[in-house]
């Protein structure tokens, strides 16, 4: 993270402020002279201002603070989708179970069952 410049002192800002009114003096005349201390004076404030306010939070925290909680319902929603993953193979795993129990069911019975009638319906028709 980059480092916020030092500000200049106080003794800077007024010599930088003397050679901009002295310019001014210069090229507009000595009745220029009241309404640049005023202009001098606003800026010194506004100067001052910037100065004694403090830097605001760092938008970087807030951002990771962010991200953080993203990842946490991340985790989440990945913790709920394996959860329902594994109930649908063993909901799978059940049902196929199931299928193959009634087919081997229906195998045996009519080998029970359809073998006699077989014989019957032969002998019948005989």
């Amino acid at each position: 993270m980059a480092e916020r410049p030092e500000l200049p002192s106080d003794d800077e800002i007024r010599a930088k402020f003397q050679r901009v009114k002295e310019s001014i003096v210069t090229e507009n005349g000595a009745g220029a002279e009241l309404d640049l201390e005023l202009k001098v004076d606003l800026i010194a404030n506004k100067v001052s201002d910037a100065a004694s306010t403090t830097l605001p939070e760092n938008p970087l925290t807030k951002l990771d603070d962010r991200l953080d909680e993203l990842k946490r319902k991340a985790v989440l929603a990945k913790a709920r989708h394996d959860k329902a993953t594994k109930l649908d193979v063993a909901e799978v795993d059940s049902s196929s179970r199931n299928a193959r129990a009634s087919g081997l069911g229906l195998i045996v019975a009519y080998m029970i069952m359809g073998f006699p009638l077989a014989g019957a319906g032969i002998g019948w028709v005989i």
